[in-house]
C-alpha cells in the first residue's frame, strides 16, 4: 500500500515489527505547511468521528510538534493564549455572530 504522509516518529519501527518493510523520508523544511496542514485535518477529523482522550492527544501533539517546526516557544504561545483570552475571551459560551452592521 502506498501513503505519503506524515507518521509519528516510531511507526516505521512498529511496522518492521510486525514483520513487513516500509520506505520513508524525512520532510523538507519547504513541506512543513503542506504536510502540516494534511496531518491536522485528519487528526481534526478522526477527533469529531471519535471524540476521545486519544484522538484530542493525536491532534494535541501534532500541533505541538508544528508549533516546534516554526520555533515558537510554548511559553510565547501560552503567554499569548491567555492575554487573547483576556482580551477577547474564549469560545466556551459557543457564541455564533450572524451579522455586524453599521
Amino acid at each position: 500500500m502506498k501513503y505519503d504522509k506524515l507518521v509519528r516518529d516510531k511507526i516505521p519501527a512498529v511496522i518492521k515489527e510486525n514483520g513487513k518493510k516500509c520506505k520513508t523520508r524525512k520532510m523538507k523544511p519547504e513541506e512543513v505547511e503542506t504536510y502540516f496542514r494534511r496531518k491536522v485535518q485528519e487528526e481534526l477529523d478522526e477527533l469529531f468521528e471519535d471524540p476521545s482522550p486519544e484522538e484530542m492527544a493525536d491532534l494535541m501533539e501534532v500541533v505541538d510538534c508544528l508549533r516546534k517546526m516554526l520555533s515558537l516557544a510554548i511559553e510565547d504561545v501560552i503567554d499569548a493564549k491567555y492575554t487573547k483570552r483576556a482580551e477577547r475571551g474564549s469560545f466556551e459560551k459557543g457564541i455564533i455572530l450572524l451579522e455586524v452592521s453599521d
